[in-house]
Order: C-alpha cells, then structure tokens, then sequence
C-alpha cells in the first residue's frame, strides 16, 4: 500500500496510532511520602513505606509508634537511620515544608490572640489568598468564634482552630495525629467531609488513631497497624460498598537481628 508524502503512518488496520497520553502513571509519579530502612532507634524499627494518593491510617495503642512515624514523616523528629522524602523533596526541606500540613496531638496558641488573628498568620504562613482562608473557616464551622481570644477557645474548638489553620489551602499531604481526640460530633463530621475531599481530588493523609473505628468516617484505604514501635499489619481497607481495596505497594519493617519479620500481608502501601 502507498501513501503520500507527510501522511500520518498507518497502522495494521489502516488508522494512524492514537497519541501517546501525557499524563504519569502511578509508576511514574512520584510517591506522596516515601521512607526508605527510616526508624528512630529505641522508637521505630527500621521501615520501608510509600504512600500514594487516599488515606492510609496509622493504627495501634498507646506507645505503638504511631507519633513517632508521623513526626518522622513531617520532619520534626530526625530518624536515627534511613531517609524519608514528602512529594519527591527531604522530609525537612522547605520544599516539603510547603507540600504537607502537620497537626500534632497537642497545638498551642497565644492566648491573648484572637481566631481571626491566628488564621491570618497561617494565611500568611501558607502564602493563600482570602478564598482558601474563608474554605477553611466554613469546613470547621469557625465563623461564630472569630473574634473570641484562643484562651477561651474549648478544647475542641482549639482542634478546630489547628485544623483549620493547618489545612487551609489544601497542601498536599496532610499528617494528623489523633485528630478528633477532642472534637465533638460535629468537628468529627467537618473534618471526616474535608479529608474525603482532599484525598478524593488527589490529596494524601496520614492519619494516626487507636482503633479501626476511629478512623472510618475518613474512609481510609489502606491500614498500617503498629506494635511496640514495630509494623505487624498492613492491609486495604475495603470501600462501603464491599469492593476490593487498591493492591499493596511498599511496607516493611526490616526484622531486627534474629528476630522474625512481620507476618504475611505487611507489605507495601501506596
């Protein structure tokens, strides 16, 4: 078969090739949060994690490790071995810096200062304009406290606040530690809706919590669960709808010397 000069090569069947789609695959974009043989020796055992897009939940009692991985991968605890990256940069980079939102279990403010005066430093902290400010008073049901003082903020209205100025603008990936400890009802709603949300454009969270339903109003979809500073399970979290969840990705906790591994199932998560 001819054809002329300039025309588009045709294939077996006579139609030129669709054009190569430019958009990344999964194995292509980079992971969210990536941590590479990263522990805190006394504290987390060694451990290999990528997490992609979704909500990954950080489960296990009291002492398990659970702060410690979040800190870890927020860049406030340094790990005594191994390395740990946020959105492709070093966890403590300023690059990271600007791709996360950290809420710790315990957030302080000035007293005297008033919700509206702290909201406008985290605007001016997090470089967003007025709509993401005002997105984040409505999700947390913020607008009757805006001119009260923080300390006369309740505890769950404090949450709300630390919330609120954390995740205004939607950064990337989100690290909450236990954040509904205080909230009620209705700051547990707010904040489920907003993390479904962002993980539903695209965004990562890693939340830590004690139990399974703790943590199902976020619809995760995948859980990590931890022992004594250690990973002992990783599994997907099956949709509502009883559907299979995403396939493992990346976990593993390197067995200490002697000792035996986690058990089968522990893998990755993406």
């Amino acid at each position: 078969m001819s054809r002329s000069p300039g025309s588009p090569q045709a294939g077996a069947t006579g139609t030129p090739p669709a054009p190569a789609d430019p958009r990344p695959t999964d194995q292509e974009a980079p992971a969210a949060v990536r941590l590479e043989g990263a522990g805190v020796d006394g504290r987390l055992a060694p451990l290999d994690l990528s997490v992609g897009p979704g909500v990954l939940a950080l489960l296990g009692a009291n002492g398990a490790g659970k702060s410690t991985l979040l800190a870890l991968m927020a860049g406030r605890l340094v790990p005594t071995r191994g390395r740990v990256w946020v959105a492709g940069a070093p966890a403590r980079s300023p690059a990271a810096a600007l791709a996360r939102a950290d809420v710790p279990q315990a957030v302080a403010f000035p007293g005297r200062a008033r919700v509206d005066e702290l909201l406008g430093v985290a605007r001016a902290c997090r470089g967003v304009g007025d709509e993401a400010v005002t997105d984040a008073i409505a999700r947390m049901g913020l607008a009757p406290l805006l001119a009260r003082r923080a300390s006369r903020l309740s505890g769950g209205e404090r949450q709300r606040l630390a919330l609120a100025s954390a995740l205004m603008g939607a950064p990337r990936v989100w690290f909450l530690d236990e954040p509904a400890a205080s909230l009620d009802r209705e700051g547990l709603a707010r904040l489920a809706a907003w993390v479904r949300a962002h993980a539903a454009a695209g965004g990562t969270v890693v939340v830590g919590a004690h139990r399974d339903e703790e943590v199902a109003a976020y619809a995760p979809r995948r859980l990590l669960r931890l022992e004594a500073g250690a990973v002992v399970g990783d599994e997907a979290s099956p949709p509502a709808n009883g559907a299979a969840g995403p396939p493992a990705d990346g976990a593993s906790s390197p067995p200490a010397d002697g000792a035996a591994g986690p058990p089968a199932g522990a893998g990755s998560v993406d």
